[in-house]
């Protein structure tokens, strides 16, 4: 499962390339109303009715990937927002994080947001560039 952000759009073209080709499903942290439980959350919001088919349950087993663009050297405010109040499976991660140039400290941010007490996941390091 992939769950991204975009502000511009690329963000969203490396999350649809890479959920083609792992065979995930894709999910927008921003827009979608019902997101897989794979985290005890707060209650959907009222918005999200009946009407609307609940995502199938992520496994626990299975890697969470987490895809958005590096923001004044962080994290977007909706990608921070939305894993306040997570608490994650025990999971591997993985994450994408798109920029211009530095990525400063977004993946120290990540890390600390979802080792926040409570979250058990495995968090694993390696940049690539080009």
């Amino acid at each position: 499962m992939i769950l991204y952000f975009s502000g511009t759009g690329n963000s969203k073209h490396v999350a649809e390339r890479l959920a083609e080709l792992l065979d995930e499903q894709l999910f927008n942290i921003e827009t979608s109303k019902h997101l897989p439980n794979m985290v005890e959350d707060a209650p959907l919001a009222p918005e999200a009715s009946a009407k609307v088919p609940p995502a199938p349950e992520a496994s626990a087993e299975k890697p969470l990937g987490i895809i958005f663009p590096v923001s004044a050297w962080g994290l977007p405010k909706i990608v921070e927002e939305y894993f306040a109040n997570k608490r994650l499976t025990n999971r591997f991660v993985w994450s994408v994080m798109t920029c211009g140039d530095d990525m400063g400290y977004a993946d120290v941010f990540l890390e600390k947001q979802l080792k926040r007490p409570s979250k058990a996941v495995k968090i694993r390091k390696s940049k690539l560039k080009g």
